[in-house]
């Protein structure tokens, strides 16, 4: 039977100001089973994350609850915590929250002023914002008219500190990202670095600095296995708005939005990814979720790509490790787990091992195995590749991709995606630098509008929907066969940067009865190497392009593939 506790019996104040922390923590650690929390309406400041941990049953139900995590744009970025740190729960719900901070994660100004000779330009931040001297702006970006990210100005900043005397004698941390000086009355003055061409940047260009990038963000869940997430506001995150790790399963998401509070000028809601995910199994269920103004992907979804290191002379123990030397994460494997090992060269399946012992550093002991492997070889956790169900969901105005899916059998159903630089779906495993994985297999993508998508042409974004086998900007050269059976059905293109649609080394591509016009609409022409298509097929077999409508002559273009039927 299950039991309810209302938080304010529990001495538990939701009065905006007074730390909850330690009164919801003593009552989380109380209970732990077969047991609803009810928040009233109000507001709970949190200065410490929430540990929940070790649930089993539990319903965690906000009824309109407002969460104020504790935030300082001038304070060390290690300080930030998360709102609740969910570990080892099982039949989890958590419900009807907005989750927000008690100051800006990051600021927005309007250029004012450029001076090429002395590589600066001034910046009026709005009035919203703080401005001391002392917030550390960590990465540029600009947007259009729009609100769209147009990478006229786009940078990331190594973060130094350095303890400085403020104006009234005091000794304080000084944490730089992005150079800059307080010149007037809400005005900086930003310095940029030789190597940095500003000249897309002009007076009037809005502008935004983020305060933070990766960090702690508001939702984290370790080992978690059936989770509903339902009813949620995210007006602000300091980086990701939800963090799945290894060894979670089964996540529904419903109606989890991440979008700025009315009436404010804020261009990104998050600093990072608005759902990242590293390591699931089962499923993941998105449905009626909306993203509007992030600082990274929407969803990322994938596992982490291991790499064999050592291997014994009869082959019976194996040391793993990441790309330079990196290690793993925890519970990345355990006894018993399949690991699949991928030549590098070509993301093709070499074989599998079967584990019989793993321990976090990479030491593994092979009970059986399948095939034969080398010192370099790449490694997915074959338990890591959740089915994706996605439908009825938008994503606006966001500085890199919508879905970025690296797993097996995913439908993406009846969604939105507007105003996105880079493209808005894109598959493809990367070995290159982020070691992500996996290759793709059973991908849908039907009923979807894809509007002013890859819209800062680069090579990288050779589509508004993307199909390879690297996340840089080098065109993929691996052949045929790394993903299997991806289809495109009723789609709709306007507007987009480049190309409708870019699928490399696939076997198994169904191109049918989508919609494209006004294609190749690029912010900036940044060699776009003649991408111009609505359809582009590059190193890919059996495919069938049939049944679709295009406002140009340049409908379909192949380079590297066999059996085109179309």
């Amino acid at each position: 039977m299950m039991q309810t506790f209302n938080v304010a019996d529990a001495g538990v104040i939701a009065d905006g100001s007074t730390s909850c922390s330690a009164a919801l923590q003593a009552l989380f650690d109380m209970h732990k089973k077969d047991t609803v929390f009810f928040f009233p309406a109000g507001q709970y400041y949190l200065w410490d994350a929430v540990r929940v941990q070790g649930m089993e049953n539990v319903h965690i139900c906000g009824d309109g609850a407002v969460i104020i995590t504790h935030f300082d744009p001038c304070d060390d970025p290690n300080t930030y915590n998360h709102a609740f740190l969910f570990s080892d729960c099982r039949t989890l719900t958590l419900e009807g929250f907005t989750f927000t901070t008690d100051a800006p994660v990051n600021t927005v100004g309007t250029v004012i002023a450029k001076n090429p000779q002395e590589h600066t330009y001034d910046v009026l931040i709005d009035p919203e914002y703080p401005v001391t001297g002392f917030e550390h702006l960590y990465g540029s970006d600009t947007v259009d008219d729009e609100g769209s990210p147009d990478y006229a100005l786009e940078t990331y900043d190594k973060i130094e500190k350095e303890t400085v005397v403020d104006e009234n004698g005091v000794e304080r941390l000084k944490i730089t990202g992005v150079v800059y000086t307080v010149i007037g009355d809400h005005i900086i003055r930003v310095q940029l670095p030789d190597w940095v061409n500003y000249d897309r940047v002009h007076v009037g260009h809005r502008i935004m600095y983020r305060y933070l990038i990766y960090g702690n963000g508001t939702l984290s869940f370790a080992d978690c296995h059936d989770v509903a997430v339902r009813h949620i506001e995210i007006a602000r995150s300091n980086s990701f708005g939800a963090h799945i790790s290894p060894r979670s399963s089964n996540f529904t998401f419903e109606d989890f939005n991440i979008r700025s509070p009315k009436g404010s000028s804020a261009v990104y809601a998050s600093n990072a990814d608005g759902i990242h995910i590293l390591g699931l199994s089962g499923y993941l269920k998105m449905k009626d979720c909306h993203f509007d103004g992030l600082g990274d992907d929407a969803l990322n979804i994938h596992s982490i790509a291991g790499e064999i290191a050592e291997i014994s002379e009869d082959g019976k123990h194996m040391r793993f490790t990441r790309n330079e030397g990196r290690g793993l994460p925890q519970k990345w494997a355990q006894n018993g787990d399949v690991i699949l090992v991928y030549e590098k060269e070509t993301l093709h399946v070499k074989g599998r091992l079967t584990l019989s012992q793993y321990a976090d550093n990479g030491d593994a002991e092979i009970a059986a195995s399948t095939g034969t492997f080398a010192v370099g070889d790449i490694l997915a956790n074959d338990a890591f590749f959740a089915a994706v169900t996605i439908k009825n969901c938008s994503v606006r105005n966001t500085r890199a991709r919508g879905f970025l899916l690296q797993t097996r059998n995913v439908l993406v159903d009846n969604c939105h995606i507007y105003g996105m630089a880079l493209p808005a779906i894109i598959i493809s495993p990367d070995v290159n630098y982020w070691y992500e994985v996996g290759p793709a297999d059973n991908v849908e993508i039907r009923n979807c509008t894809f509007e002013k998508c890859s819209w800062i042409v680069k090579a990288s974004n050779v589509g508004a929907v993307v199909v390879k086998t690297c996340h840089d900007d080098k065109l993929p050269n691996m052949p045929t066969g790394v993903h299997h059976d991806i289809r495109f059905i009723d789609n709709t293109f306007r507007r987009c940067g480049n190309s409708g649609i870019f699928v490399a080394s696939t076997d198994g591509v169904t191109v049918r009865g989508n919609r494209f016009s006004e294609l190749a609409q690029a912010v900036f022409d940044r060699d776009r190497e003649g991408l111009y298509h609505a359809v582009y097929l590059y190193n890919s077999s059996n495919c069938t392009v049939e049944n679709n409508e295009s406002d140009t002559d340049r409908l379909l273009f192949t380079e590297g593939c066999e059996n085109v039927h179309g």
